[in-house]
């Protein structure tokens, strides 16, 4: 038989219903295999090292950002808009218990964090306008109550007592004014101290943890349309942007390329000599996957692999190097 029928027959063999059943034994055979190899066998160090350095470059931590954080966020973006159903349908009873845990932790919040918040200016505003309308409104209290015990009639040249009421209270307001203003220059910072001191000192009592449990009820209470909601298309390209630009700086920083090469270092010291079945057991991984599915999920691949042109001239090429042997032989 000539080099190119021999090189048909071995493909058709390999794609037909007898090659199905030797990839089905093949992918298992190669399973038991792989967990059996040391990890620095079926993947050594310096394949690692060269993969690291492939990853870790500007252009290609971009290219791996780009999809992401733009088709694929945007799709999933128009997914959630259109889900109206609550998020705690996806979240069993035992998970929304833990989650609940989580958050009514103490200790769970950072003193730091709660002292940022009460040092914004807006919080300073919101606090400001606050204690000015209640100031304002208790300083009027008593010279109202007073005036309400005026009598009605027989004041003379002094008018009536609406009139001589109004009159007092034009001026008290006239001259609270300023004391006021004056007051809530240094004063609404030293409330929103205080408040920061109250907020941290108070940060694991028992209304704090609701607060925090609360918030996690509405969160799971309301739908993923109501999340999504404010990410319109302008937000998820600003967010694009912001991928894209940390990725290139991730990219470009020498410490992180060193880090991540320390990390690698350390775990195949750890790790290298350990046979996989071991190492992934260590990780909490689970070793029992469908292989059935997976040589039924590989086989198209394979087979259309085989029908290529490149494979068709390998398989040829080799089936001539083996011939040109045996004549040699």
């Amino acid at each position: 038989m000539e080099k190119h029928e021999i090189a048909r027959v071995l493909i058709e063999r390999m794609r037909s219903d007898r090659g199905r059943a030797d990839h089905r034994r093949l992918v298992e055979r190669g399973y038991q295999a792989l967990l059996e190899a040391r990890l620095e066998t079926v993947f050594p160090r310096s394949s690692a090292d060269l993969v690291l350095a492939a990853v870790l470059k500007s252009e290609r931590l971009v290219d791996l950002v780009r999809p992401s954080a733009g088709a694929i966020l945007s799709q999933v973006v128009a997914e959630m808009k259109s889900d109206a159903r609550p998020l705690s349908r996806f979240v069993p009873p035992e998970a929304e218990d833990a989650i609940e845990r989580i958050a009514a932790r103490p200790g769970l919040v950072d003193a730091r964090w709660i002292r940022a918040i009460f040092q914004e200016k807006a919080i300073e505003a919101i606090v400001a306008d606050t204690l000015y309308s209640a100031i304002r409104d208790f300083s009027t209290v008593l010279p109202r109550f007073f005036l309400g015990l005026l009598p009605t009639r027989g004041l003379g040249v002094l008018g009536t007592a609406a009139g001589l009421g109004g009159k007092i209270m034009d001026e008290v307001e006239k001259r609270i004014e300023p004391e006021i203003r004056s007051f809530l220059v240094g004063g609404t910072k030293r409330a929103l101290d205080r408040a920061a001191d109250f907020a941290v000192a108070h940060a694991d009592d028992k209304t704090s943890l609701e607060l925090r449990r609360n918030l996690v009820h509405f969160v799971l209470k309301e739908s993923p349309a109501f999340h999504a909601r404010p990410l319109e298309p302008v937000v998820l390209a600003d967010v694009a942007v912001i991928a894209e630009a940390i990725a290139a700086r991730v990219g470009e920083s020498e410490e992180i390329k060193e880090r991540a090469a320390e990390l690698l270092g350390r775990f195949y010291a750890a790790h290298g000599a350990r046979p996989v079945r071991d190492l992934v057991t260590a990780l909490g991984v689970k070793l029992e996957p469908d292989l059935d599915v997976i040589a039924e999920a590989t086989w198209g691949f394979l087979d259309l692999f085989l029908q290529t042109e490149a494979v068709r001239g390998f398989v040829e090429e080799r089936v001539a190097e083996v011939l040109e042997l045996s004549v040699q032989a």
